[in-house]
């Protein structure tokens, strides 16, 4: 089936895209990550949710935000949640958007925010002249679940495969360092910036060689869904902050 119409062409959902679903309102407000399974006739299927934080719980015939993301803005709309119960599994169901809403450019997404982080240089593609385990100490400029933006003033490439040491991570129960990939450089002229993506562990031998591996410490191996959940979370919860402060 055709997905529904929306607002934007950008905004159009799309099979296997990540949405984020939201139960109720506030700090409170229950938070889930699933992905689109299936269209229906006025129906979404979609995965078994995953919990990520909040006291109000999915429940069959809530009421729901649905939010998803793309590279020019985040998308939601109003929906209802349908828990259907079979003896193999729950089947879960979203009513179809009758419209979407383009929101705030990437307002769920990107948090700014100004950490110390240390970065070490594994290897990056056509560098062999750079000293191996090169080390760096800088600052993000905002932050996602999904990586950072970071000050790079020192030779970066697309593809560089790092050890980002985030000094604020084990205040929110993330151990660090965690693995990380170069995505993009920038070359302003006041210095460089690397938007760099984080790598979870089930990822890591698609993005790391085989003997970079074997160096990587144990807090890498660790940065499972679940702690890519807890930074979501942290993000979200930032971003509620500001908003009760007006300051978004």
């Amino acid at each position: 089936m055709t997905p529904p119409a929306t607002t934007s062409a950008s905004g159009k959902i799309n099979l296997w895209d990540r949405l984020e679903i939201v139960i109720g309102d506030g700090p409170e407000a229950g938070r889930y990550i699933t992905r689109l399974e299936d269209f229906g006739q006025g129906i979404l299927v979609i995965g078994a949710p995953e919990f990520v934080g909040g006291t109000d719980l999915i429940r069959n015939g809530a009421p729901c935000r649905v939010i998803f993301t793309r590279d020019d803005a985040v998308y939601r709309f109003d929906s209802q949640i349908a828990v259907i119960a079979r003896r193999e599994k729950r089947i879960y169901l979203l009513r179809a958007p009758e419209a979407i809403q383009r929101v705030q450019r990437r307002q769920f997404v990107r948090l700014d925010l100004r950490r110390p982080l240390t970065v070490t240089v594994l290897g990056q593609p056509g560098s062999p002249s750079l000293p191996p385990h090169a080390v760096h100490r800088t600052v993000s400029l905002n932050l996602s679940g999904g990586g950072m933006l970071i000050e790079a003033p020192f030779e970066l490439r697309p593809g560089a495969r790092l050890l980002a040491d985030v000094e604020f991570f084990p205040a929110i129960g993330i151990p660090t360092p965690v693995a990380a990939v170069v995505r993009r450089v920038d070359r302003p002229a006041a210095g460089g910036l690397a938007g760099i993506e984080f790598v979870r562990a089930d990822y890591l031998a698609q993005v790391f060689t085989a003997d970079e591996l074997g160096r990587l410490p144990e807090s890498a191996r660790q940065f499972s869904r679940s702690m890519q959940n807890k930074l979501v979370n942290y993000v979200f919860q930032e971003q509620v902050k500001l908003r009760q402060k007006g300051l978004l």
